[in-house]
């Protein structure tokens, strides 16, 4: 069986449009397929999660790109998956960047204004800091937390992105949360950022958090029916630096 994304229309969760680096930590808010070997196939471990709904088939993805070893998730032809920030996928994830248009915070990506993911060395050392980030041995910037990154992918397409942060700065637990997504224009409407919610609220379970912080705008009807989708509780609404900013807690998937 595989995991279908639900009928709730999404945008992005997490923050604004913001450039700077700590607002950035807070946002973190079809091609045909080539004959290389796709991002599910090729050193696969088969196996199966164990979910309160349904059992899922699973594959493991083990395949490495310039920066080092891959992971991902697949389902199944013509499904979304998680994976890791990758360069193998630098084109594709160009023609994502490309759909939210020029100078558009794109939340989840951990995109900054500085990084250069135009050139193949640029794009190289931002998926490298990406994955750096989320590196536990490795201590943070200043201001900012481990936080671990994944693209929503189907067939090699870049839809969007979605982070965890491991835990709240003072900043994080005013108005940025633990959570930050956002799906490119062209795929929303389909559910994508419903679906992947559910996906990282197990993965924060398994990071030992028993709940997360997800924040969005106020007039953001949109990304506030999909945390509530979640069972996500409304702590309080206030004005922060990201603006009116609504504040959910949401119990993290076991």
């Amino acid at each position: 069986m595989v995991l279908q994304a639900l009928p709730v229309d999404e945008q992005q969760i997490g923050a604004g449009p913001l450039e700077t680096a700590e607002q950035c930590q807070a946002g973190e808010a079809g091609h045909p397929r080539d004959d290389r070997p796709g991002l599910g196939e090729g050193g696969l471990e088969l196996r199966l999660l164990a979910r309160t709904d349904r059992q899922q088939r699973v594959l493991e993805d083990h395949r490495e790109d310039a920066t080092g070893p891959i992971r991902g998730r697949r389902y199944g032809a013509r499904v979304p998956e998680l994976i890791e920030p990758t360069t193998l996928l630098h084109s594709q994830w160009l023609a994502s960047h490309d759909d939210w248009g020029p100078g558009v915070h794109e939340d989840g990506a951990g995109l900054l204004a500085e990084d250069d993911v135009r050139s193949p060395e640029g794009f190289a050392a931002w998926v490298a800091r990406l994955r750096r980030e989320s590196d536990t041995t490795v201590l943070p910037a200043e201001g900012r937390v481990h936080c671990t990154y994944w693209w929503i992918v189907e067939d090699d397409t870049v839809l969007g992105a979605i982070a965890l942060r491991h835990r709240l700065n003072d900043f994080l637990l005013r108005a940025g949360g633990h959570i930050g997504y956002g799906v490119r224009p062209s795929a929303r409407g389909r559910g994508l950022a419903t679906w992947a919610l559910g996906q990282v609220l197990r993965e924060a379970a398994s990071f030992g958090l028993d709940r997360v912080l997800i924040t969005c705008a106020d007039d953001n009807v949109a990304s506030a029916r999909v945390i509530e989708h979640h069972g996500g509780v409304l702590d309080d609404v206030r004005d922060t630096e990201l603006g009116r900013t609504r504040r959910y807690w949401i119990a993290s998937a076991v």
